[in-house]
This record gives structure tokens, sequence and C-alpha cells, in this order.
């Protein structure tokens, strides 16, 4: 089963997904870094995670992400409902990709069950007309 991917925006700076995962899947593409507005083709694309709402129908069903590396790099893992980096105090929250070996930008995600999700992420290198300073 395939995830259904739905981009909300793409902008200078971010860009926020919707996911559909009607099952279990395990290390899918759900944002590739490459095909997103700005990007200086330099295959050095750098995606942080700033933002994450999710939820499903059952309190057990996980989603895990991760940043593709050679080794990927597992971000997070959480269950049932609920939201990160979302509101007033959202800068407080990110998750940096540490480029590791391999890195290509893309964020991957392993659901153990249907579930639903928005991802916001933050465009930090590889992106042309973008003040990384701001």
């Amino acid at each position: 089963m395939a995830y259904t991917k739905t981009t909300l925006y793409d902008k200078d700076l971010e860009a926020a997904f919707l996911i559909e995962a009607p099952g279990a899947e395990s290390k899918a593409q759900i944002v590739d870094a490459s095909a997103l507005d700005g990007n200086a083709a330099s295959g050095t694309e750098v995606l942080d995670i700033v933002g994450i709402k999710w939820n499903s129908a059952a309190a057990g069903t996980s989603i895990q992400l991760h940043f593709d590396a050679t080794s990927d790099d597992n971000i997070i893992t959480v269950y049932g409902s609920g939201e990160l980096g979302f509101g007033r105090d959202n800068t407080q929250f990110k998750f940096l990709n540490p480029k590791t070996s391999g890195y290509n930008g893309d964020i991957l995600a392993t659901t153990s069950a249907a579930c639903n999700f928005i991802i916001l992420v933050r465009k930090r290198e590889g992106y042309t007309g973008i003040d990384y300073t701001a």
C-alpha cells in the first residue's frame, strides 16, 4: 500500500504535506527534497522538521519518521493522535537533519496501521533565493 501525499503549500522557506496511510508501510518516502520549489539542484538539500500533527483510529498505531541516508536516521516515533510544533510556540520545536553519510534530504515514514499526519518542514540548505539567516 502506498501513501497518498498532498502538498498543502511549498513556500520559499518551508513546506507542508498531508500524508494519508491506508495501512502499514515501511520507510516509504513522504517528502522528496529535490522536488521542492527553489531546489538548487546541487544534491545537498537539507530539510528540518518543525511540525507534526498525527491522527489514527487506534492508540497503539505508530508513526516513525526518518531522515533518508545510507543508514537512515530515526527521528521520532509517535502513537495515537497528537501534535508537536504547531501553535504559538512552534519555534521551540525542531528536528535537525544530522546530514549523516549518504543523506539526500528526503524524509521517510514507517506506519503500523492506517493513519493520517501533517508534516511541516523548513528548508535549511540547497535551495535558491532563501535567506537562511532569518
